[in-house]
């Protein structure tokens, strides 16, 4: 008699949970889809919208994936019968359409970020579409660019510990990206450095002298052969994400790749300011010789004597290229004078600071080229640092400041006590050639309001007509000399004239440690050097202005422009594929 073997207890469980995991295949598929794909939908938006966690959503997705690869497996039969079946056929069409066209786009954006970095990429490729072109490097800069001699590395000094430094270090590394891709002729490449956790690299570059004790973002250029250093100083980030403009990289290639450097002399002997003080809030010119110093200038003190030495030797090499006279307290000689005079006259430059109790010398001195001191201090009511009204505020909106090279696009500066500086000669009376060149041709820099004076009586600040002089007055004053007022001008071989530079300014505490690093008070320094001393190029690059553009939105306009960029599209687009299928069933 024959029996049924009965199954042992553990194959009737398998056999069931197998029975179970059959009838129920087709569900299980569905959940393994519906997870499959959530889980996948999810990974993609942590991956776009969160980078902080793109690890998690790459994980996310991968298992997603997996899922929907096992959903397909158990599925097979049905997959398969779709695949090959006639909505298979219609649906790979579509698929092989889909997949070439993503396939093709996906070619051409490899290809276009592939000439987009390269160095010196197709015009074609890049386009600055904003209104003032803020993206664009100029001119100028090309053309630097295109006479380096030498290979340059720009170390990028920059603590990453807050947002807006972050954003800092993202603005600069495009900028300089922007030089890396236009330099053709040699290798331009940056690093970005934490001077917190890698100081060593910043004493062995000598950045940390230049930053005295702000903490500031920093470059530091340096030439591969050579060998040479130069930096630039940026802002706070806190005040603006761009720390650095297209000018302060320039000026660093300049100064990095010029072969030759120019000498700067202050002149000492007559107790002027000291230059060798680097405390902040003293009156030294420490903080003035480091701005110097960084346009790649070798800045030495002499006396008169020491200077009519150098240009005895006739060595031009040692000639310097502008000498500066800051707040000098004592009388300079009869000697003195006509030993400087000589300078300007065969080609020197000199760039005076003074105060209003300047020795009577040094305005007779000045008066060779027609230029004069006023008396007393200035005093202006409409722009001023409260509550001291001889601490002059100079602001390009109050058209206080003439558009000049040296001044360009100068928007504040500061002078703490100034005296003004005016002409003995209008033009109309200033000796000129017969080919109409002015003896001395010279231009305002900074001007006092309609509302100030020069006040012989700081004890009573009033306006006294019978005694004041009424503003607006000049503070600053440019002069290109062929000759003084008295002389005749020196012909050169050629048939021209030599031309000299004077930049005489009614404040020396602008330039002091305790100002210069206030608005543009160190760039009006440092642009005077650059123009006495004919680097123009230091000083023709100017910071481009953002355009703010704001869209104002009503809230119902807020609303559908949010609701219709989440819904409407998504919509449509679903809308037009159930109509497809539905007409295609």
């Amino acid at each position: 008699m024959n029996q049924k073997k009965s199954r042992s207890p553990q194959k009737n469980k398998s056999y069931n949970f197998l029975a179970w995991l059959k009838d129920n295949s087709k569900s299980f598929t569905q959940l393994l889809v519906l997870f499959g794909s959530g889980s996948l939908i999810i990974g993609i938006l942590v991956y776009i919208f969160f980078r902080d966690i793109q690890d998690a959503g790459i994980i996310v997705s991968g298992i997603a994936i997996i899922t929907l690869l096992i959903a397909a497996i158990l599925n097979r039969k049905n997959v398969f019968r779709s695949i090959l079946g006639r909505r298979g056929k219609y649906s790979a069409n579509t698929f092989f359409i889909v997949f070439g066209t993503i396939l093709l786009m996906i070619s051409a954006n490899i290809l276009f970020f592939w000439l987009e970095t390269k160095n010196s990429p197709p015009g074609w490729i890049r386009t600055d579409l904003t209104a003032t072109k803020e993206y664009e490097l100029s001119e100028q800069s090309g053309a630097v660019l295109d006479q380096l001699t030498e290979d340059i590395e720009i170390f990028i000094f920059i603590k990453n510990n807050t947002q807006n430094s972050n954003l800092a270090i993202r603005r600069t590394e495009d900028l300089l990206s922007e030089f890396s891709k236009r330099s053709t002729t040699k290798n331009l490449t940056y690093k970005l450095i934490d001077p917190d956790l890698d100081p060593d690299i910043a004493q062995k570059l000598g950045i940390d002298r230049f930053l005295a004790g702000r903490n500031l973002p920093s470059l530091a250029f340096k030439g591969s052969e050579t060998q040479r250093i130069s930096y630039s100083i940026g802002i706070d980030p806190r005040e603006n994400p761009d720390v650095f403009s297209e000018q302060d990289i320039i000026t660093g290639l300049l100064v990095v790749s010029q072969l030759k450097q120019k000498i700067v002399l202050f002149l000492s002997g007559h107790d002027e300011r000291d230059i060798t003080d680097f405390d902040q809030n003293s009156n030294g010119y420490g903080l003035a010789v480091n701005a110097l110093v960084r346009d790649n200038y070798i800045v030495n003190n002499a006396t008169i004597a020491e200077l009519g030495s150098i240009l005895a030797s006739g060595d031009p090499e040692n000639f310097p290229a502008a000498v500066i006279i800051a707040d000098p307290k004592e009388p300079i000689t009869q000697p003195q004078s006509q030993l400087l005079t000589e300078y300007i006259n065969y080609g020197g430059n000199i760039f005076i600071l003074i105060e209003s109790d300047v020795p009577e010398e040094y305005l007779t001195f000045l008066s060779q080229w027609g230029i004069m001191v006023g008396d007393g201090t200035l005093i202006d009511t409409i722009s001023y640092v409260a509550p001291n009204l001889d601490f002059l505020q100079v602001k390009n909106t109050n058209l206080q400041i003439p558009d000049h090279p040296i001044t360009h696009n100068f928007d504040v500066m500061y002078f703490p006590g100034a005296s003004y500086i005016g002409m003995s000669l209008s033009q109309e009376e200033m000796p000129i050639t017969p080919e109409g060149v002015l003896y001395v041709n010279s231009q305002p820099l900074a001007f006092t309001t309609i509302n100030s004076w020069s006040e012989t009586n700081l004890e009573e600040l009033a306006f006294d007509n019978k005694v004041d002089t009424p503003g607006p007055l000049p503070i600053a004053m440019a002069s290109q000399v062929i000759s003084t007022v008295i002389s005749e001008p020196l012909e050169q071989i050629d048939g021209g004239y030599l031309y000299s530079h004077l930049v005489v300014i009614g404040d020396s505490d602008f330039a002091s440690n305790k100002y210069i690093t206030s608005s543009r008070n160190q760039d009006f320094f440092a642009n005077s050097v650059n123009w006495l001393t004919k680097d123009s190029e230091l000083i023709s690059i100017r910071v481009k202005e953002s355009v703010f553009r704001e869209l104002v939105l009503t809230k119902n306009e807020r609303a559908f422009i949010r609701w219709s960029g989440w819904l409407l599209m998504p919509s449509v687009i679903g809308s037009l594929g159930i109509l497809a299928w539905w007409r295609r069933r």
